[in-house]
């Protein structure tokens, strides 16, 4: 990902390449370019909602938000002591909810770099093609607007 102008919208932004046509989208463009291609979207035999395949069972699909509630494994938090789906973090491999995980990650600040687009020093969510840094909300914003 790196600045630059959107194939589909003409606008200045955050764009990746397309593997299918080599061509670069903005994070918007490329969203619904692959929500009106549905490549990869069934409906979901749980919650009975078209959407994203993120897990098969027996030949049917399963969503994104159903395989989060009631199939990704749950624990406790060792930091919050909340019942809820943990993911392992840091050298001692504890075990944290991602509330925790993003508060480590916020809390650390010898792990800032100074961001690309805003100039400040901020986590790190994504790099360029340079690998240079990205912050979160430079990231999320799509950078729309940038001139």
């Amino acid at each position: 990902m790196y600045i630059g102008i959107c194939d589909a919208c003409g606008r200045k932004a955050l764009v990746r390449k397309s593997q299918k046509n080599r061509k670069f989208y903005c994070r918007h463009c490329s969203d619904q370019i692959r929500y009106y291609n549905k490549l990869g979207w069934e409906k979901c035999v749980l919650c009975g909602k078209v959407a994203r395949v993120a897990l098969r069972k027996e030949e049917s699909a399963v969503c994104q938000a159903c395989y989060r509630d009631r199939f990704r494994p749950k624990h406790n938090c060792d930091d919050c002591h909340e019942f809820r789906t943990v993911s392992t973090y840091g050298p001692n491999g504890k075990k944290l909810c991602s509330t925790c995980i993003s508060r480590y990650r916020v809390a650390d600040e010898s792990k800032f770099e100074t961001c690309i687009i805003c100039s400040r020093s901020k986590p790190v969510c994504s790099r360029n093609y340079e690998s240079k840094p990205i912050c979160y909300s430079c990231y999320n914003s799509g950078h729309r607007g940038l001139d």
